[in-house]
């Protein structure tokens, strides 16, 4: 199967169609070699190569256009019609030669430069006028792949990339590898925006390249036997001279054709180390997607560890503050225990922990030896003590003895807590 392209964006742009030789059936060819002088000559660049792509989001390749050139003219002369209607449309012209140029193009790339011989009336008006103007190729493609996946379509086949979307950032096209010509067609909107008259000129005899036109169309080469005998010496150098140019052209076409199936299979190997490369961009960028998706993660742990040791340090700051508040009020209790004058709180508060650590120390001094000496005084005034009769001297003595040691156990009890608070 092979797939029918029509670059114009304002009618159906391609169906697949069976066999490998599709041509328009243009039998009203008879009689159409002869170039009325009264006509009209027209170039037009038809289409253009890639890396330029059609506003269907195909691309020509240069090779693809340059293969095509000779069936352009050959076996015959492609019509030029409106609009790619081929059933029932009108040919207003035939293309007497197509080109393959790579400089001074409109779009700054290789293209098909055709030129055209018009001959009806109102063509030629319509194209003087700027009516006609804008042209469209309609081509059979034989090789059509995928620019994203390589993918042959022109056999029928699909795949999952759809031709004008963007994947990883790289626009789908549908990339012409090998096509034969169909028509020439004048459409309203073209699909190549460049695609369009360049050159209008009248088909006189005076004009070089018109005359070189007739003479190709024109020249009659089935001789015979009996012309070549009766022809004038001077012809029969002349055609012998011909003969060695083809047999030298036919050779040269030879080299040439070799040359290009060598440049066929360059291009192979190039495109199919393109698709490798395209597939190792591909895993890289997968890589790299995994990669950003770390970091992210990363980032995220990184900036919950940070708010975690902010929250952290902000409670050890609390506590610490606490700590040194209790310490402050332990030193105040233990000099009111201990009876010593007021102290300023505010500036005890604005010491260091150690200077108040200290002092708390040098009070659980004093606090030890006034509980000491408290211990001594109460038992010298136990021993002093006389009962005045016998009958309350034991009552007494065990009242005291618990008096006693209700103080003391007070003593401790407050030095204790102090302490505890303090730890």
């Amino acid at each position: 199967m092979a797939m029918m392209i029509k670059e114009q964006i304002d009618k159906d742009f391609l169906s697949i169609v069976d066999g490998f030789n599709q041509h328009l059936d243009l039998s009203e060819a008879a009689g159409s070699s002869v170039i009325d002088p009264n006509s009209i000559m027209v170039e037009i660049e038809g289409i253009h190569a890639a890396p330029f792509a059609t506003r269907n989001y195909t691309r020509y390749t240069p090779n693809c256009l340059k293969k095509s050139v000779a069936s352009w003219t050959n076996p015959y002369r492609r019509p030029l019609i409106k609009h790619h209607n081929e059933e029932d449309g009108e040919i207003i012209g035939r293309i007497c030669e197509a080109k393959y140029i790579t400089k001074n193009t409109r779009s700054e790339t290789p293209a098909l430069l055709f030129t055209v011989n018009i001959p009806g009336e109102q063509a030629k008006a319509d194209v003087k006028s700027g009516l006609l103007e804008t042209t469209s190729i309609g081509v059979i493609a034989h090789s059509v792949k995928c620019s994203i996946c390589g993918q042959e379509l022109a056999n029928g086949e699909t795949c999952e990339h759809e031709r004008g979307a963007i994947y990883n950032g790289e626009t789908c096209y549908w990339d012409i590898h090998e096509m034969e010509a169909k028509e020439l067609s004048y459409v309203i909107v073209p699909s190549d925006m460049y695609a369009k008259n360049i050159d209008i000129y009248p088909a006189t005899a005076s004009n070089s390249k018109v005359k070189a036109f007739a003479e190709s169309l024109n020249q009659d080469l089935n001789l015979t036997k009996g012309d070549i005998t009766d022809m004038p010496e001077d012809l029969k150098v002349k055609l012998q001279e011909s003969e060695a140019k083809v047999t030298a052209l036919t050779q040269e076409v030879t080299e040439l054709k070799e040359a290009a199936t060598q440049t066929s299979e360059k291009i192979a190997e190039l495109e199919k180390t393109n698709s490798d490369l395209t597939t190792v961009k591909e895993s890289l960028e997968q890589e790299l997607e995994g990669l950003k998706t770390e970091k992210d993660d990363l980032t995220q742990k990184m900036t919950e560890a940070a708010q975690m040791r902010e929250g952290l340090e902000a409670q050890v700051a609390e506590v610490k503050a606490e700590l040194k508040e209790a310490l402050v009020q332990n030193f105040v209790t233990m000099r009111e225990a201990l009876g010593h004058s007021d102290v300023d709180v505010e500036a005890v508060k604005n010491r260091s922990e150690e200077s108040i650590k200290d002092s708390i120390s040098d009070l659980s001094k004093d606090f030890k030896e006034s509980l000491i000496k408290k211990d001594k005084d109460i038992s010298n005034l136990g021993n002093t003590l006389q009962n005045p009769s016998l009958k309350e001297s034991e009552e007494k003595k065990d009242v005291k003895e618990v008096e006693t040691v209700d103080l003391k156990e007070q003593f401790y009890n407050i030095f204790s807590d102090i302490l505890n608070t303090h730890k």
